[in-house]
């Protein structure tokens, strides 16, 4: 547990890197987030539950065909889906 704390706080320069590029929050129409303590994502001024698993790592967001129904991407895999509605 110490040393995931350790890479949070000092993250790796590929990590660095990554979120230099992430500043946007945009990647190909999908909106980036970082996942927060106890997994929470912000999207729109509300919160979203996606897992604390996946603390500390970005998500993407993705709308779906469905009218503001998103699905949140880590990599390739869909981890949640929420509704705006």
């Amino acid at each position: 547990m110490d040393r995931a704390i350790e890479l949070r706080k000092n993250p790796a320069n590929a990590e660095r890197k990554l979120w230099q590029y992430l500043r946007l929050r945009q990647i190909g129409g999908d909106q980036v987030r970082k996942v927060q303590e106890g997994g929470i994502v912000h999207y729109r001024g509300r919160e979203f539950r996606v897992g604390s698993a996946f603390r500390g790592y970005p998500v993407a967001i993705r709308e779906t065909e469905v009218n503001g129904v998103f699905n949140v991407f880590f990599c390739t895999e869909v981890i949640a889906q929420f509704s705006l509605l």
